[in-house]
């Protein structure tokens, strides 16, 4: 699991593709906002762990 403290931890991880889908429960509270991502979703990964996805279109 990626823990993300800095900014600079976050532009480390752009472009990194994930598989699972987005949660319908929400597991996590504290989350950064990103101007250049201005969309994130919760995203359940299929190994039972649960990431905030930021992306700059709207994931569908």
């Amino acid at each position: 699991m990626v823990e993300i403290i800095e900014y600079s931890s976050f532009e480390k991880n752009i472009g990194n593709k994930v598989k699972g889908t987005i949660a319908k429960e929400i597991w996590q509270h504290l989350v950064l906002s990103v101007r250049e991502y201005p969309y994130m979703e919760y995203f359940d990964l299929d190994e039972d762990h649960q990431i905030v996805v930021y992306s700059k279109d709207k994931i569908e």
